[in-house]
């Protein structure tokens, strides 16, 4: 029975403060520090969440650590802790900023459509427009600009709808490849649907037609 005045024993963090603090890692670009809390619950005796892991991968993704995010993905399974819809985009995602910082394509591109296939595979996983716009950007800096539209195609049947980013990705998939007429059906594409251009869809259109050595007035 609680007594008055009697304090109650201390105790240390919970589940909950792990995963904010590893979210703040990651938001802050301390990848290593997340994984290091991320250590510390295991040694705490705490279950690790799909939400604590989902965090550590956010900090992989801003880094680029395609290969640490596919570690954490298989540590997951092995713990019996079922990625979910934002664990498996955040994934894709790590691949995607990998393939913009290096020349290494193949294997973080196949990663990425991997695993964006097994999300379309299991319902509980299917992919949101965050999903398409990460697996749309990997192909972008995969230089694959076909499979980058063929995803856009897609959207038309799963009924989500497309974003600025998902434009900016498909706009950076032309860049990338230097395609300036794909460029300009984008455009047209978008004043079809009522979507304002922001300046990352201008720079990578006006990087592309000045790789083209193209001029282009209209847009």
């Amino acid at each position: 029975m609680f007594q008055s005045g009697v304090r109650k024993p201390l105790r240390g963090p919970d589940e909950v403060a792990y995963f904010l603090t590893i979210s703040a890692c990651s938001r802050a670009g301390e990848w290593r520090k997340g994984l290091d809390v991320l250590e510390e619950m295991k040694a705490a005796g705490l279950s690790r969440s799909v939400k604590a892991y989902s965090a550590a991968i956010g900090g992989c993704a801003e880094a680029g650590e395609w290969k640490v995010a596919l570690r954490l993905l298989t540590e997951m399974s092995e713990q019996g802790v079922k990625p979910n819809v934002v664990t498996y985009s955040t994934a894709i995602s790590a691949c995607a900023k990998a393939l913009s910082m290096s020349d290494e394509k193949e294997d973080p591109f196949r990663v990425a459509m991997t695993l964006f296939k097994r999300m379309k595979q299991d319902t509980r996983t299917a992919p949101n427009i965050v999903s398409y716009n990460a697996a749309i950007t990997a192909c972008a800096e995969g230089l694959k600009i076909d499979q980058a539209f063929a995803l856009f195609n897609e959207l038309e049947q799963t009924k989500l709808e497309p974003t600025i980013v998902t434009y900016g990705g498909l706009m950076t998939a032309c860049e990338r490849v230097v395609d300036s007429e794909k460029a300009e059906r984008l455009f047209s594409i978008m004043k079809e649907n009522g979507i304002v251009a922001n300046e990352i869809v201008y720079g990578a259109a006006i990087s592309c037609w000045r790789k083209a050595e193209k001029v282009c007035y209209d847009y």
